[in-house]
């Protein structure tokens, strides 16, 4: 077994609160409010199973008229193309009315 099947079969499977989870992925996201920008801070998996949480949580902050917003991915354990097209989507989407900034990658 490789070591990113033995933490998706053992780390944090069973965790509780504001996260995304589908069967052996999960994604975490903790947001922050500090002056008028947003920081998403992100642990987990943004893949296929879990991208939809990241993208919803990113509309409500959008519809709130919070349209600075800073990207902390230090804590993210795998991004696959699902993961990098909903970080480029927000990128767009933000950019003309706001900004994005990513970190921790």
């Amino acid at each position: 077994m490789s070591d990113i099947e033995d933490f998706m079969n053992g780390y944090l499977k069973h965790q509780f609160g504001k996260q995304g989870y589908t069967g052996d992925y999960f994604m975490k996201i903790i947001c922050e409010e500090k002056e008028n920008i947003t920081v998403f801070h992100i642990s987990g998996f943004m893949t296929g199973d879990t991208i939809e949480f990241f993208r919803q949580t990113f509309e409500n902050t959008m519809n709130a008229g919070k349209n600075k917003i800073i990207l902390n991915l230090e804590d993210v354990k795998m991004i696959d193309s699902s993961g990098i097209g909903a970080v480029v989507f927000m990128v767009k989407r933000c950019r003309p009315i706001g900004d994005v900034k990513i970190t921790g990658v």
